[in-house]
């Protein structure tokens, strides 16, 4: 049984997947993950991080 392909827009819009390294294809999963969404958009709205913590990296 073949997937159900009707609600897809134009696949040649997602050529570019099959180039991807590892971490770039990860990169593509999760960020369209709605909870790393949710966790990201809550933890933008926080406290600024400190600069002296951040300038020790």
């Amino acid at each position: 049984m073949q997937p159900d392909r009707s609600n897809w827009r134009d696949q040649s819009a997602y050529d570019y997947l099959d180039d991807l390294a590892a971490p770039e294809l990860g990169w593509e999963c999760l960020r369209r993950n709605p909870e790393y969404q949710h966790d990201y958009a809550e933890l933008a709205g926080g406290p600024p991080e400190r600069a002296d913590l951040r300038d020790q990296v």
